[in-house]
């Protein structure tokens, strides 16, 4: 096998995948999160193109129970997961059952975690604009906040390996984030200046 694709993220129990997606004519980026839960089992967050040397990084790690969708942008690899993951349930931003008639789903995310991973996972759904919606998950061992679109992170020295079109800089400072449990639903707040 080649090099790893799947870079640890946090000790056995969170790993990251970076790689290029081209949409709507931009090169972009995107960042597939692979997450263990308490018992063993894999939560893909966010997937990304599968290939064969994913694919056996991936299997290397546990058995693939959860795909998950978390954003109006972030499906155009589900079926691709599927394919390859047959058996796993899947698990749906609201709106992309509409968007995305074509993937089978099990589930539509909401503000409470599954039960199968509320010992791991925390998530909220942040109703955004009419185009953006995701659903926010808060990874409580780690205490990581794990994002699609609310929050990009691209530095200065971010250059794209298929493109030099894509060159801005965000210009936001995160001052304070914290996830408050109150009622039996989670806040996540995010102060920016």
């Amino acid at each position: 096998m080649g090099e790893n694709k799947l870079v640890t993220f946090f000790n056995d129990q969170i790993w990251i995948y970076e790689y290029p997606v081209r949409y709507a004519g931009i090169d972009l980026f995107g960042r597939m999160t692979v997450i263990k839960l308490a018992n063993g089992e894999l939560l893909i967050h966010d997937p990304c193109k599968i290939d064969a040397t994913v694919k056996q990084e991936i299997n290397s790690i546990g058995d693939v129970k959860y795909i998950v969708a978390p954003g109006s942008y972030h499906h155009l690899f589900v079926t691709n997961f599927q394919k390859e993951y047959p058996n796993a349930e899947t698990y749906l931003c609201p709106g992309l059952e509409r968007k995305r008639s074509d993937i089978k789903f099990d589930w539509i995310l909401g503000n409470k975690a599954d039960p199968r991973w509320s010992n791991t996972l925390e998530q909220v759904l942040v109703q955004g604009t009419k185009y953006i919606w995701e659903v926010a998950f808060f990874h409580k061992p780690s205490k990581t906040l794990i994002l699609v679109d609310l929050l990009e992170n691209i530095g200065d020295d971010f250059q794209h390996p298929t493109s030099n079109r894509l060159n801005f800089k965000i210009l936001v400072e995160v001052y304070f984030l914290y996830v408050e449990q109150s009622e039996g639903c989670t806040r996540i707040s995010i102060r920016v200046g």
